[in-house]
């Protein structure tokens, strides 16, 4: 079996992927590591890459509901950028990349989102992209 587990699903001309992420134990309790939600990203964008993009991509907050890691929703946001950027870096397959934080968590979980902000801005900046002579790109976050 090929970990993680990744479906397309269609519904009303829309595309989205599950992917299966986090190991059940014997009474059903979900977990994984970090290590697994990272391979798991990874391995989704190179599914969307191979199975054809769409736009705009969204993305929940991955690894912060029953995979229970401890990591803060700062933290994963910033896996999910850095991990998105590197996956353009070498091929576009979308042209923006919302990652989608619930109300409960912007509120619960404190989730400082100017820092994610500027984080998002430095990490596209900075980003040598391959092929490309444009050294100014720049992220975009809500304010």
């Amino acid at each position: 079996n090929e970990h993680p587990k990744i479906t397309t699903l269609l519904f009303n001309g829309k595309t989205a992927y599950l992917v299966a992420l986090a190991a059940i134990n014997n009474v059903g309790r979900a977990s994984a590591t970090k290590e697994d939600v990272l391979v798991s990203i990874s391995k989704l964008w190179n599914h969307i890459i191979e199975n054809g993009g769409i736009e705009p991509l969204a993305i929940p907050i991955v690894g912060t509901g029953f995979s229970r890691l401890p990591d803060s929703r700062d933290v994963m946001v910033k896996e999910i950028i850095k991990s998105f950027v590197a996956a353009c870096s070498t091929r576009r397959f979308t042209e923006r990349l919302r990652i989608v934080i619930s109300p409960y968590d912007m509120k619960k979980h404190e989730v400082n989102i100017s820092e994610l902000v500027e984080f998002l801005s430095y990490t596209c900046k900075f980003t040598q992209f391959d092929g490309d002579n444009n050294t100014s790109r720049i992220g975009h976050g809500i304010g």
